[in-house]
């Protein structure tokens, strides 16, 4: 098994793949945060004066 995944990030691809899925997770994260930022504290001029 261990011998499996030496082999598949030794090669290009396997840690191409790997880039992806971390780069996506983060971009995923970051958006949530945001959002969640977002929703929780509304803008300031929305509130009624």
């Amino acid at each position: 098994m261990m011998a499996l995944m030496q082999e598949l990030f030794a090669t290009d691809i396997g840690l191409m793949s790997l880039g992806v899925v971390v780069i996506t997770i983060g971009i995923v994260g970051y958006l949530a945060n945001m959002f969640m930022k977002l929703s929780a504290e509304p803008p300031q001029n929305t509130k009624p004066r």
